[in-house]
């Protein structure tokens, strides 16, 4: 945490990860921080800033938002479920194709065990030809 007076922010990442599906207005990723300045009316509360969020030292980004925790924890829970949803179509499109070419694989060998019956056969029948034409003579 910064000590100084200035400081308004500093990362709370351990508890809470990065959001993926937050990004600011430079294109950077969100991460939980939180009011650090004691002389703040709102200092231990939580915001969600920029990785680049401007300080004292640096000059960043100032994208801010409140962390709202009804509100945050439904956003997440809802992109969970997007994102499970997603992965079930990708499932399901990826089990068709294999139940697809599942079928084509049983078709192909079911027709190549008939071809080679119907080879062996002839070359059976003509090997007994070739030995009755020796016989024969």
């Amino acid at each position: 945490m910064q000590q100084s007076g200035n400081s308004s922010a500093s990362c709370y990442g351990s508890i809470l990860r990065r959001r993926s599906f937050r990004d600011c207005r430079c294109g950077e990723k969100q991460v939980l921080r939180t009011v650090s300045d004691v002389t703040n009316p709102n200092f231990g509360n939580f915001f969600w800033g920029c990785i680049n969020y401007k300080n004292q030292f640096d000059k960043g980004c100032n994208y801010f938002n409140w962390f709202d925790v009804r509100d945050d924890i439904i956003d997440a829970k809802d992109h969970e479920i997007e994102k499970h949803k997603k992965k079930t179509v990708k499932l399901k499109i990826a089990l068709a194709l294999s139940q697809k070419w599942l079928k084509i694989s049983i078709a192909f060998g079911i027709v190549s065990f008939g071809i080679i019956l119907v080879l062996l056969t002839i070359l059976l029948c003509n090997k007994n030809n070739l030995l009755r034409q020796l016989y024969l003579k």
